[in-house]
C-alpha cells in the first residue's frame, strides 16, 4: 500500500501544479494469485481502505508465469501466441 500512496501522492501533485483535469479512474489489481491467503487480504485491505474514496475494479489481472517467461524471450504476448 505504501507504493500506491506514493502514487496517488504524485497524481495529487501533478492534478495541483500541471493538470487539474487528471483524474484516477479506479485501481486496476494485477498480478494476483488468489490461491494465496495474503493476495485475497492485499486485494480485501485495498479495497476496504481505498474503495470509499477511489473505485477498486472487480475485475483482477492474475499472475502469469507464461508472460514472465515470454518476455525473458523478449517477445511480446501478442506475437508468442496472436
Amino acid at each position: 500500500a505504501k507504493g500506491l500512496e506514493q502514487l496517488l501522492s504524485t497524481v495529487s501533485k501533478v492534478k495541483r501544479q500541471i493538470n487539474p483535469k487528471l483524474q484516477i479512474d479506479g485501481i486496476l489489481l494485477t498480478m494476483v494469485d488468489n490461491r494465496t491467503n495474503f493476495a485475497k487480504e492485499i486485494a480485501a485491505l485495498l479495497r476496504d481502505t481505498y474503495g470509499s474514496k477511489i473505485k477498486v475494479f472487480g475485475t483482477e489481472i492474475p499472475h502469469s508465469v507464461r508472460a514472465k517467461e515470454i518476455s525473458a524471450e523478449g517477445k511480446s504476448i501478442f506475437a508468442h501466441d496472436p
